[in-house]
């Protein structure tokens, strides 16, 4: 049974970074310079000196645009999908599937059939070709340098 659900940030830094689930999402994290690792434990730094709002991975605002949305397979965490919620358009930002987990789930289509409930825009900018093409076999098409909506 496929699940999508948003995820707390807190608990998604205890998954990128307390199991082997999502070393991509770590790296790029950890190079954002949002996340320290302190005697290995991960801790959230304020981007801006003084609070959260500039965070775009660790986010902490209780009223933050940017959502972790989890899809569950079977109660497996199989994919993380950083969203921003925009008042007119939906961003996907990041995205990384579990490589321990063996699925026969599409979840980027499982990411963009949870966004399309909110009846808005999607777009996104991948960050390579290979990518960019791999987003237009699902209806993406280029609308400005670099950025793809779907359509």
């Amino acid at each position: 049974m496929v699940e999508k659900k948003i995820i707390d940030t807190n608990q998604v830094i205890e998954l990128v970074f307390n199991t082997s689930d999502f070393p991509f999402l770590r790296e790029h994290i950890l190079d954002s310079e949002e996340v320290s690792l302190i005697h290995g434990t991960p801790v959230i730094n304020y981007i801006n000196g003084k609070n959260f709002n500039k965070n775009l991975y660790t986010d902490l605002s209780k009223n933050s645009s940017l959502k972790w949305l989890g899809i569950y397979d079977n109660n497996r965490l199989v994919c993380l999908q950083l969203i921003f919620f925009g008042e007119d358009q939906i961003e996907l930002i990041i995205i990384e599937k579990n490589p321990h987990v063996r699925t026969p789930l599409s979840v980027f289509s499982e990411v963009l059939d949870y966004c399309k409930q909110f009846d808005l825009p999607i777009v996104t900018f991948p960050e390579n070709d290979k990518l960019s093409e791999y987003y237009k076999k699902f209806g993406f098409k280029e609308i400005s340098q670099g950025y793809l909506k779907l359509v």
